[in-house]
């Protein structure tokens, strides 16, 4: 139902998502910058060459799975009085915010990954410094 406390909910949540996408937008700044967390790396006085990776291609295979699908009327899905420009919005606004919500995480996944690859390389070189 179209409640105080759902749009409440929703303004909540798209501030969230707002907040999430500033601060996944300024570590992928960072990163892109050669500066996580803010730091800036001073020149190395050592200069090699550059490390040559090894890249292994593991390939997983999962399950074959059934699908069931259900199909339902559209007309039995909304109660009475459920329906109009105002409920249309708000759904509306609700997927957004779900898909915004999945995008958000996919990025953040993503930095994470790339800022821990960073830290294990950045460990990996002090190792051979010593």
């Amino acid at each position: 139902m179209l409640t105080p406390k759902r749009t409440q909910a929703l303004i909540a949540r798209e501030s969230a998502v707002a907040m999430r996408e500033a601060e996944v937008a300024r570590r992928e700044a960072e990163l892109l910058a050669g500066a996580p967390g803010g730091v800036i790396p001073s020149p190395s006085p050592v200069l090699c060459p550059a490390c040559v990776s090894a890249t292994v291609t593991v390939t997983d295979i999962p399950p074959v799975q059934t699908i069931i699908k259900e199909i339902v009327k559209e007309d039995s899905l909304a109660p009475a009085g459920w329906t109009g420009p105002r409920a249309e919005e708000l759904l509306d606004r609700e997927l957004k915010i779900a898909e915004r919500e999945r995008d958000i995480s996919k990025r953040e996944e993503n930095v994470n990954r790339r800022e821990h690859d960073a830290s294990r390389r950045e460990g990996w070189i002090m190792e051979q410094l010593m």
